[in-house]
């Protein structure tokens, strides 16, 4: 209802639900286009094969709140994944190989946070440039060969804690975490304030540069824990591991409400839309269209996205 004359906004109500009901309107699709769909393996399956991009969905969600973006998620992905099985597989500890993991990432994050903010130099360069740079480093340590050794690396990939798969756990527990940041933390309402207003945000003692590599090291976070889980669920390190994802990620944080103009975005909208583009690729999958085609829908998907955002900022304007 529209407040100011008791009459329904369709655009309020939209904007409000509109996400929800189109991940209602995916699963009944998805459950007509496969008889079995609906069936609570199936479902944890989508899900669970749904998480590292879900994970790395959350990641750009922060940077776009913020104002930025990664554009090379998908490098620090693999990289991420890959240090992690070689500590685990050197040290013979799964522990170490999670902190290495997360410190890989931890460190890209930190590279891409400081050149942002400090060097004042636009993300999406700073993402282009170190994708390249992370992808030549994998490259030159694997030979661009998949690392096969891998003990019991996959557990946390394919493993279960009784009927429930170990990766839809994570993506729980992750997503409550975001949501906790976002409501009740003064880092999130700080994440706001930056993308919404930068210089408002400066007026108010916010330390902009600082706040902005403090986004990209949690982003850094949440990308290690995506490739670990990939790289876990694969059972193999290999070198191309995560490429399209960013574009995957970003594309899901859009749709689930995010502003590319920064200082908008939830965590339940970024989950609804990360499940949306994976039931978008698994109904793609059921109907048998190749790969190749689902990039093109996929990139008609993001340029979709990223109208509708532009045109609801123009009518907000």
């Amino acid at each position: 209802m529209n407040k100011s004359d008791g009459k329904f906004n369709f655009t309020v109500f939209f904007n409000k639900w509109g996400i929800y009901i189109i991940l209602l309107i995916m699963v009944v699709i998805s459950a007509i286009a496969s008889p079995n769909f609906l069936t609570i393996s199936n479902i944890l399956s989508v899900l669970r094969q749904s998480t590292p991009t879900i994970l790395l969905a959350f990641a750009a969600m922060f940077l776009m709140i913020s104002g930025n973006m990664d554009l090379g998620a998908g490098a620090g992905l693999a990289f991420s994944g890959i240090a992690s099985l070689v500590a685990y597989t050197t040290s013979g500890s799964m522990i170490v190989g999670l902190i290495v993991g997360i410190l890989a990432g931890i460190l890209v994050g930190v590279v891409n946070g400081v050149i942002t903010a400090y060097l004042a130099v636009p993300s999406f360069i700073v993402t282009l440039a170190t994708d390249l740079i992370v992808r030549g480093l994998i490259m030159m340590y694997t030979g661009g060969q998949a690392i096969t050794k891998t003990d019991n690396f996959s557990i946390i990939g394919q493993g279960y804690v009784g009927a429930i798969p170990i990766p839809i756990i994570i993506t729980i527990v992750i997503a409550v975490i975001s949501w906790f940041i976002l409501r009740n933390t003064t880092l999130g309402r700080k994440f706001y304030a930056i993308g919404g207003n930068p210089e408002a945000a400066k007026a108010a003692c916010i330390d902009v540069k600082k706040t902005i590599v403090q986004s990209y090291v949690l982003a850094g976070a949440l990308t290690a824990v995506s490739g670990i889980v990939l790289i876990s669920r694969l059972n193999s390190g290999t070198p191309t591991a995560g490429d399209g994802y960013a574009l995957d990620a970003i594309a899901s944080t859009v749709i689930g409400g995010s502003s590319l103009a920064g200082g908008v975005g939830t965590a339940t909208g970024t989950l609804a839309g990360a499940i949306i583009m994976g039931l978008i690729s698994n109904i793609l999958n059921l109907v048998g269209v190749q790969s190749y085609v689902q990039k093109v829908v996929k990139g008609i998907i993001i340029i979709l996205a990223v109208v509708m955002d532009v045109q609801s900022k123009k009518k907000k304007a």
